[in-house]
């Protein structure tokens, strides 16, 4: 890997960091941080059991499922380019799987006074359902199609991991960046396919229509 990407005159100093000092990965290495505001970050959780596979050496990284990525981009003025090193993963469906699914992951909410972090959970789940299943049911296991990794975690600057390293902690602007790259969508490998979705593939019967009804204490009407 670092061969390649020499032989394009990219520097990766991260990567060089990382195999010269015989670090192991963890997560402060990354700027991608727990979303707090979230009941479920499936995207973090998918971090953290990468980090561990790599360490445990399970993950294979010639298979185009997890890999190296070094890029530029220009910074916010456009006056000079970035170079920005990050690793790229699958999203664990077993894990997405476990997120949805899991009562720990859907804690009650009150009827009359919902709370908006439970509110905006339940939507979240739906789309992360609707996801796996589409992912999941649909094109790995009814089409045998071939799962390609798009979840894209950056690596902190090497100045960052330096200071990790020597126990420095620098707050320089209130500003977070991300540090993550979602790639939503699939890719056909090595063949012509035509994904024709039977009736049984998704929900399309009328939906029942109800009028109103009211709260437990016969005063909220819905």
């Amino acid at each position: 890997m670092k061969e390649k990407y020499r032989q394009l005159n990219y520097e990766t100093p991260v990567l060089d960091y990382l195999i010269s000092n015989k670090k192991k990965l963890e997560i402060i290495f990354f700027k991608y941080i727990k979303n707090e505001g979230a009941i479920i970050d499936y995207l973090y959780d998918n971090l953290v059991t990468f980090i561990i596979n790599v360490n445990l050496n399970t993950i294979d990284f010639g298979d185009e499922k997890y890999g190296y990525l070094c890029y530029y981009y220009k910074d916010k003025d456009k006056k000079r380019y970035i170079e920005l090193e990050s690793i790229f993963s699958l999203v664990d469906l077993n894990l997405l799987f476990d997120r949805i699914s899991s009562d720990l992951n859907f804690p009650k909410d009150n009827f009359k006074n919902p709370n908006k972090k439970i509110s905006q959970n339940a939507f979240k789940s739906r789309s992360l359902s609707f996801e796996y299943f589409i992912n999941n049911n649909i094109l790995i296991k009814k089409f045998n199609l071939k799962e390609k990794a798009r979840v894209i975690y950056s690596f902190k600057s090497i100045e960052e991991l330096e200071s990790i390293n020597n126990n420095i902690i620098e707050i320089k602007n209130k500003q977070i960046e991300v540090g993550l790259e979602e790639l939503d969508g699939f890719i056909l490998v090595e063949k012509n396919i035509s994904l024709d979705f039977e009736k049984d593939c998704f929900m399309i019967d009328n939906p029942f229509k109800f009028r109103t009804f009211l709260g437990t204490d016969k005063q909220y009407r819905i």
